[in-house]
């Protein structure tokens, strides 16, 4: 085996092995051992790697909003009596959503800056996946962070209007 690498090896044996099931597959693997498509390969390796990075970070951010859509929506289920009765006593609909979003934009904010201050501690790690930016770059993390903002409190928004509807006259029976 003095003339051929493994990787070469490997990707004729995965060629072959992919032949039966894809013909274009097979090709695709089998152009590997051109100079011109490992050039390719090092590019595309960091460029998918970050496309999953950013893929999982689109999933981990609408994870957030429905855990905190969940979070929300079941604080505003306990407290349906508290809201029937403080419209009950004279509050305006108004007054029990702006109450539901300041609590909730308090929990969001310290979530996120919370979060912020981790991402700036644990940036360094992914360094050789980012090009051209530095790891810590300020507008980065201040878009993302507005980002995630504006998407927790539209997911609490939706909770809180619920609140709105608590019914008085069932809060006051319950009393």
């Amino acid at each position: 085996m003095t003339q051929f690498s493994l990787p070469l090896l490997l990707g004729v044996g995965l060629s072959l092995a992919l032949t039966p099931i894809s013909r274009r597959l097979a090709l695709w693997v089998g152009a590997i051992d051109k100079p011109g498509a490992r050039r390719i390969h090092t590019v595309a390796t960091p460029r998918f790697a970050f496309a999953l990075v950013g893929l999982f970070a689109g999933l981990a951010i609408l994870l957030a909003a429905i855990g905190t859509y969940g979070v929300i929506s079941y604080s505003v289920t306990q407290r349906t009596p508290e809201f029937g009765l403080r419209m009950a006593l004279g509050a305006q609909r108004f007054d029990v959503l702006r109450l539901v979003l300041i609590q909730a934009t308090k929990l969001v904010l310290l979530g996120t800056g919370t979060g912020v201050a981790l991402a700036l501690v644990l940036a360094r790690a992914l360094k050789s996946l980012i090009y051209e930016v530095s790891p810590t770059d300020p507008m980065t993390f201040t878009a993302i962070g507005f980002s995630v903002i504006a998407v927790a409190i539209f997911a609490c928004y939706i909770p809180a209007r619920k609140a709105t509807e608590a019914d008085p006259m069932i809060a006051l029976r319950a009393e």
